[in-house]
């Protein structure tokens, strides 16, 4: 199974309270960070790009330092559609109408999915509701007030799905399988949503073997 989720930055990983527009990109939130990197250790999604900051170097390369883009995609970030132009009725020059030629970021993100069929589930976290309506049961929207939250973060998961990871069939554990043996060590693998893993399978990541 491939998920993804399409990550929007201000509003998302800060907020108003630490927001400084900056060259290099606005102060994050280590709390809306560390919801970020949990959503991607539970559901094993891919993170792509949605943000202006993808256009923005220098924003790229604080994100990536501040932990807030972990396990990026192949393809991690959207294109930005050119505007469509019209032409004027009376002297047939080209004009722009703001709102109506502007590409929203559904449109992005839409263009993105066209060229990833593979992707199986896919959710968005935005402060900004410019998506298109079939996206809209994948959308959690966020608030530039407070940005990322603990009950986002939940809906996130519930919409990408936990990941699985191989576990003994006897015990159900990952543990027994790297190294530790129940009274049957020779049952055979089985692969499980991760909520089903035992709070010390949970403890220790470096035991999960990615689904594939």
């Amino acid at each position: 199974m491939t998920s993804v989720l399409f990550l929007d930055v201000d509003g998302v990983l800060n907020h108003r309270a630490i927001f400084q527009p900056s060259r290099s990109g606005s102060p994050l939130s280590p709390a809306a960070i560390r919801r970020l990197r949990n959503i991607v250790s539970i559901t094993g999604c891919r993170v792509v790009l949605s943000s202006t900051w993808r256009m923005l170097p220098h924003h790229v390369e604080q994100l990536r330092a501040a932990g807030g883009f972990p396990s990026p995609h192949d393809d991690w970030r959207t294109v930005e559609l050119p505007l469509l132009v019209q032409k004027g009725a009376s002297a047939g020059k080209s004009i722009l109408l703001p709102g109506v030629n502007a590409p929203r970021r559904g449109d992005e993100i839409a263009e993105w999915l066209s060229r990833h069929p593979e992707v199986d589930r896919f959710a968005i976290v935005d402060d900004d509701a410019d998506m298109l309506p079939e996206q809209v049961p994948h959308f959690v929207q966020t608030s530039f007030d407070d940005g990322l939250l603990d009950h986002h973060a939940a809906r996130l998961v519930n919409l990408l799905g936990f990941r699985t990871v191989v576990v003994c069939g006897h015990c159900r554990t990952v543990s027994c399988r790297r190294g530790f043996r129940c009274e049957a060590p020779s049952a055979e693998p089985v692969r499980v949503p991760l909520d089903e893993l035992t709070a010390l399978d949970l403890e220790h990541p470096d035991y999960w073997e990615e689904s594939t």
